[in-house]
């Protein structure tokens, strides 16, 4: 009796497969239950490695269904990726920055923090202050 795992009947050959990516075999790091929150429903696990968990949250919906983890594609099937597609959250990408509150605010300055105006005694970097 050298295991502590509770496998009940599975053989161990079967409990390490199932641990494994879907898509390139490693060592799937992330499960994602494709039933989880539907009652009287069995698990769906589907494992996936931090690398391919990656591929997918980076891309846009679009992106996914079209060429991503095409092993798991064939062994799965469409509906099942789906599920899968939409367990995943999208990672926030290299969008657009946006801009600045004084480059908003019609204000901005050359590179002195933001102050509107030039170089007179009445401007710093902390903003415009009235002359006295």
């Amino acid at each position: 009796r050298g295991a502590t795992r509770p496998r009940g009947k599975k053989p161990w050959r079967q409990v390490y497969k199932d641990n494994m990516c879907i898509e390139c075999n490693a060592e799937g790091r992330l499960g994602i239950d494709l039933k989880g929150g539907q009652s009287n429903a069995t698990s769906v696990l589907r494992m996936l490695c931090l690398d391919c968990f990656d591929k997918v949250a980076k891309l846009q919906w679009s992106e996914r269904t079209r060429h991503t983890l095409p092993r798991a594609w064939g062994l799965y099937g469409k509906q099942e990726m789906m599920n899968l597609f939409y367990k995943v959250p999208q990672s926030k990408g290299k969008g657009k920055k946006k801009a600045g509150k004084a480059v908003r605010d019609g204000g901005g300055g050359g590179g002195n923090g933001g102050a509107a105006g030039g170089s007179g005694a009445g401007a710093g970097a902390g903003g415009a202050t009235p002359s006295v």
